[in-house]
C-alpha cells in the first residue's frame, strides 16, 4: 500500500489483521529525483549516462527508517546513529553507487517537490 498517512496506520493495521496473519510494518517514504552528484548534475551528453537515462532521471521512492531490513546488509561504511545529526546522511543501494559513481563521502543533492536537500553518503547497502 501507498500513501497511508500517520492518522490511517492504525485502522489499515487492523484492516490488514483481518485479511492476513502478516504484521503489517509501514515505511516512511518521501518522492525524489536526484538533482546533482558531487556538485555536478548528470551529463545527459555522455553515453553511458544517457543509457542509463531511466535509472538516473527517473523518480524515487526513498526511505528516511531508522534501521536496516532483515534482508539488506551495509557493504561500505556505516548505518547512520538514530541521533540527529548537523549532516543529512544517505545510504546508497550498490548497483545505484555503481552507476552514479558514488561512494562513502560523496554528497548527493535531491530535489524532493522543488527543495533541494544535500546529504552525505555514509554508506553502501546491499539486498
Amino acid at each position: 500500500m501507498v500513501d497511508i498517512q500517520r492518522s490511517q496506520i492504525d485502522g489499515v493495521k487492523e484492516l490488514t489483521a483481518q485479511m492476513t496473519s502478516e504484521e503489517l510494518r509501514p515505511v516512511p517514504t518521501v518522492r525524489t529525483r536526484i538533482a546533482l552528484v558531487d556538485g555536478v548534475a548528470p551529463d545527459y551528453q555522455q553515453k553511458e549516462v544517457r543509457q542509463q537515462q531511466g535509472q538516473i532521471g527517473r523518480e524515487f521512492a526513498v526511505t528516511y527508517r531508522p534501521n536496516l531490513e532483515e534482508n539488506e546488509t551495509v557493504i561500505a561504511g556505516k548505518w547512520w546513529d538514530s541521533a540527529p545529526t548537523a549532516e543529512t546522511e544517505v545510504s546508497v543501494v550498490d548497483d545505484m553507487a555503481r552507476l552514479l559513481k558514488v561512494g562513502i563521502g560523496s554528497v548527493m543533492t535531491f530535489d524532493v517537490l522543488g527543495r533541494k536537500i544535500n546529504a552525505k553518503v555514509t554508506s553502501c547497502s546491499q539486498n
